[in-house]
């Protein structure tokens, strides 16, 4: 009966009890969860940073065709020249609200077609469409702003805003900057560009600032 005894011992002390097993269970569990999450996340910044990448280009191909335009007809072609307040922040404004105004050009006809040659010019148009395979194409109707309910999810917006003056003349920064401008007459202005999507957060559009003087 001893002997039997000390074999049992031997036996319970060499495997696992249940409680043992099942915190061995929990411990994987939470680390399976972790590295889960973290992969989720992972692949959000990815997708962000293309969605990014998409706000961009747009951008870009607008401010090349703005930048490469007569000065004098610039006003026109974003709407008309506006003046706001001395320290107005441009990107702090809700998407589709004044003075931001939807991008007025008309989209360029060749790129409408849901097939055919790859669009000639991004630099038009104001409302996007993104394919699986990356190519941006405009989405063609007419919108009053990026915040038309007629513009579908997951569309892009480009909206525009040619400010009279130089960023944020009151401030110190520019404040000096802007008086030597006035002092020779010289003609200063400030165009804003944004970018966002349809169905994501406003703190996620991209925006670009430029300052003409001309």
């Amino acid at each position: 009966m001893r002997g039997a005894i000390r074999i049992s011992s031997r036996i319970r002390r060499g495997g696992f009890t249940l409680i043992e097993a099942m915190m061995a269970l929990a411990i994987l569990a939470i680390a399976l969860l972790g590295t889960l999450s973290g992969l989720i996340e992972a692949t959000r910044i990815a997708r962000e940073g293309q969605f990014r990448q998409f706000k961009t280009a747009l951008i870009d191909a607008k401010v090349q065709r703005l930048l490469l335009a007569d000065k004098s007809a610039l006003p026109n072609m974003v709407g008309g020249l506006q003046t706001v307040a001395p320290l107005f922040l441009a990107p702090s404004v809700a998407i589709g609200s004044a003075p931001w105004l939807i991008d007025p050009s008309p989209p360029d006809p060749s790129s409408i077609p849901p097939t055919g040659p790859i669009p000639g010019d991004l630099g038009t148009g104001a409302v996007f469409w993104v394919w699986a395979d990356g190519e941006i194409r405009p989405i063609a109707g007419s919108f009053l702003s990026c915040a038309d309910p007629a513009i579908p999810a997951g569309a892009y917006c480009r909206e525009v805003l040619l400010h009279n003056r130089l960023a944020l003349p009151g401030s110190a920064q520019n404040s000096q900057v802007q008086g030597n401008l006035d002092a020779v007459n010289a003609r200063s202005s400030t165009l804003w560009i944004r970018v966002s999507r349809k169905g994501e957060s406003p703190s996620l559009a991209v925006v670009e600032r430029k300052a003409l003087v001309f």
